[in-house]
C-alpha cells in the first residue's frame, strides 16, 4: 500500500524550516550585539545589565519558539488524524 504525502504536512514542514531559520538568524543578530555590547561597557555593573538583558531576551526567544513549534505540530497531527479517519471510512465504505 503507497502513501500520499499529505499537502498540508508538507506546508507545516516548509513553513517549520523558515521558521527555525528565522529564529536562528534572529539569535545570531542577538549574539553579535551582545558581545558589541560587552565590548562598550564601562564596569562590571555595565555588564551585568547587558548580559541580563540579553539572557532574558534569549529566554523569552527560545520560549516563544518552543511553543510556535508544538502549536504546528499540534495543527499537522490533528489534520493528518482527520485525513486518516476520513481516508478509513472511505476504505470501508468502498468494501461495501
Amino acid at each position: 500500500m503507497g502513501y500520499i504525502i499529505s499537502p498540508v504536512l508538507v506546508e507545516g514542514l516548509a513553513t517549520a524550516q523558515r521558521d527555525w531559520a528565522d529564529f536562528v538568524q534572529r539569535r545570531i543578530r542577538e549574539d553579535v550585539a551582545v558581545t558589541r555590547d560587552l565590548m562598550s561597557c564601562h564596569s562590571l555593573a555595565d555588564m551585568h545589565q547587558v548580559y541580563s538583558q540579553y539572557l532574558q531576551t534569549a529566554f523569552q526567544h527560545y520560549r516563544e519558539q518552543s511553543e510556535k513549534v508544538v502549536r504546528r505540530s499540534e495543527s499537522v497531527a490533528q489534520h493528518l488524524a482527520e485525513t486518516a479517519k476520513g481516508e478509513t471510512k472511505e476504505s470501508i465504505r468502498a468494501r461495501h
